[in-house]
Protein backbone atom coordinates (compact mmCIF):
# COMPACT_ATOMS: atom_id res chain seq x y z
CA UNK A 1 0.00 0.00 0.00
CA UNK A 2 2.89 2.37 0.66
CA UNK A 3 4.03 2.19 -2.97
CA UNK A 4 0.48 2.70 -4.22
CA UNK A 5 -0.13 5.64 -1.91
CA UNK A 6 3.15 7.25 -2.93
CA UNK A 7 2.13 6.84 -6.58
CA UNK A 8 -1.34 8.30 -5.95
CA UNK A 9 -3.11 5.05 -6.86
CA UNK A 10 -6.06 3.81 -4.81
CA UNK A 11 -6.48 0.17 -3.94
CA UNK A 12 -9.37 -0.16 -6.38
CA UNK A 13 -7.36 1.53 -9.14
CA UNK A 14 -4.44 -0.80 -8.45
CA UNK A 15 -6.65 -3.79 -9.24
CA UNK A 16 -7.56 -2.27 -12.61
CA UNK A 17 -3.88 -1.53 -13.35
CA UNK A 18 -2.92 -5.06 -12.34
CA UNK A 19 -5.47 -6.54 -14.72
CA UNK A 20 -4.35 -4.21 -17.51
CA UNK A 21 -0.77 -5.39 -16.98
CA UNK A 22 -1.89 -8.99 -17.38
CA UNK A 23 -1.08 -9.95 -13.80
CA UNK A 24 -4.47 -11.46 -13.02
CA UNK A 25 -7.48 -11.79 -15.34
CA UNK A 26 -9.94 -8.92 -15.21
CA UNK A 27 -12.96 -11.19 -14.65
CA UNK A 28 -11.28 -12.77 -11.63
CA UNK A 29 -10.49 -9.40 -10.07
CA UNK A 30 -13.95 -8.03 -10.85
CA UNK A 31 -15.62 -11.07 -9.29
CA UNK A 32 -13.43 -11.40 -6.21
CA UNK A 33 -13.19 -7.66 -5.51
CA UNK A 34 -16.86 -6.93 -6.25
CA UNK A 35 -16.58 -4.59 -9.23
CA UNK A 36 -19.62 -4.14 -11.40
CA UNK A 37 -19.18 -3.04 -15.02
CA UNK A 38 -19.88 0.63 -14.21
CA UNK A 39 -17.34 0.76 -11.38
CA UNK A 40 -14.68 -0.92 -13.51
CA UNK A 41 -15.37 1.48 -16.39
CA UNK A 42 -15.18 4.48 -14.01
CA UNK A 43 -11.73 3.39 -12.82
CA UNK A 44 -10.57 2.82 -16.40
CA UNK A 45 -11.74 6.32 -17.36
CA UNK A 46 -10.08 7.89 -14.29
CA UNK A 47 -6.79 6.14 -15.03
CA UNK A 48 -7.06 7.03 -18.73
CA UNK A 49 -7.58 10.69 -17.79
CA UNK A 50 -4.25 10.50 -15.93
CA UNK A 51 -2.53 9.01 -18.97
CA UNK A 52 -2.04 5.57 -17.42
CA UNK A 53 -4.52 3.59 -19.52
CA UNK A 54 -5.82 3.81 -23.05
CA UNK A 55 -9.59 4.10 -23.39
CA UNK A 56 -9.75 0.36 -24.13
CA UNK A 57 -8.21 -0.38 -20.71
CA UNK A 58 -4.72 -1.30 -21.91
CA UNK A 59 -1.64 0.24 -20.31
CA UNK A 60 -0.03 3.29 -21.85
CA UNK A 61 3.74 3.61 -21.74
CA UNK A 62 3.38 5.83 -18.65
CA UNK A 63 1.06 3.26 -17.11
CA UNK A 64 3.57 0.46 -17.73
CA UNK A 65 6.39 2.53 -16.24
CA UNK A 66 4.32 3.38 -13.15
CA UNK A 67 3.21 -0.24 -12.73
CA UNK A 68 6.82 -1.43 -13.00
CA UNK A 69 7.92 1.17 -10.45
CA UNK A 70 5.16 0.14 -8.02
CA UNK A 71 6.07 -3.55 -8.43
CA UNK A 72 9.79 -2.87 -7.88
CA UNK A 73 9.08 -0.85 -4.75
CA UNK A 74 6.64 -3.44 -3.44
CA UNK A 75 9.13 -6.25 -4.06
CA UNK A 76 11.91 -4.38 -2.26
CA UNK A 77 9.69 -3.60 0.72
CA UNK A 78 8.24 -7.11 0.88
CA UNK A 79 11.56 -8.88 0.58
CA UNK A 80 13.03 -6.83 3.40
CA UNK A 81 11.07 -9.02 5.83
CA UNK A 82 13.10 -12.02 4.68
CA UNK A 83 16.45 -10.33 5.36
CA UNK A 84 16.19 -11.37 9.01
CA UNK A 85 16.29 -15.02 7.90
CA UNK A 86 19.20 -17.08 6.64
CA UNK A 87 18.96 -18.66 3.19
CA UNK A 88 18.27 -22.01 4.87
CA UNK A 89 15.44 -20.49 6.92
CA UNK A 90 13.90 -18.92 3.80
CA UNK A 91 14.14 -22.27 2.03
CA UNK A 92 12.44 -23.98 4.99
CA UNK A 93 9.72 -21.34 4.99
CA UNK A 94 8.99 -21.87 1.29
CA UNK A 95 8.96 -25.64 1.65
CA UNK A 96 6.66 -25.41 4.67
CA UNK A 97 4.20 -23.11 2.91
CA UNK A 98 4.15 -24.97 -0.42
CA UNK A 99 1.67 -27.71 0.67
CA UNK A 100 -0.69 -25.03 2.00
CA UNK A 101 -0.37 -23.08 -1.25
CA UNK A 102 -1.09 -26.20 -3.28
CA UNK A 103 -4.21 -26.94 -1.22
CA UNK A 104 -5.54 -23.42 -1.75
CA UNK A 105 -4.82 -23.56 -5.49
CA UNK A 106 -6.42 -27.00 -5.79
CA UNK A 107 -9.55 -25.67 -4.09
CA UNK A 108 -9.87 -23.11 -6.91
CA UNK A 109 -9.69 -20.13 -4.59
CA UNK A 110 -6.91 -18.36 -6.49
CA UNK A 111 -6.21 -17.85 -10.20
CA UNK A 112 -3.68 -19.86 -12.16
CA UNK A 113 -1.24 -16.95 -11.90
CA UNK A 114 0.08 -15.61 -8.62
CA UNK A 115 -0.31 -11.89 -7.96
CA UNK A 116 3.33 -11.63 -9.03
CA UNK A 117 2.35 -13.25 -12.35
CA UNK A 118 4.24 -16.47 -11.60
CA UNK A 119 2.64 -19.54 -13.04
CA UNK A 120 1.79 -22.13 -10.40
CA UNK A 121 3.97 -24.64 -12.24
CA UNK A 122 6.95 -22.38 -11.56
CA UNK A 123 6.49 -23.27 -7.90
CA UNK A 124 6.37 -27.03 -8.56
CA UNK A 125 9.10 -28.08 -6.17
CA UNK A 126 8.39 -25.71 -3.28
CA UNK A 127 11.88 -24.22 -3.40
CA UNK A 128 12.68 -20.55 -2.97
CA UNK A 129 15.32 -21.08 -5.71
CA UNK A 130 17.80 -18.87 -3.88
CA UNK A 131 20.74 -20.33 -5.78
CA UNK A 132 19.18 -19.11 -9.05
CA UNK A 133 19.09 -15.51 -7.84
Amino acid sequence: MAALTAAGISGRESNVLHAAAGGVPRDYIARTRDYDEAAWRDHVHALAARGLLHDDGSLTRAGRELKDEIESTTDALGLSALHALTDDEVETLFQTLTPITRAVVAAGDVPALTPMALGRDELHDGSAHLAAH
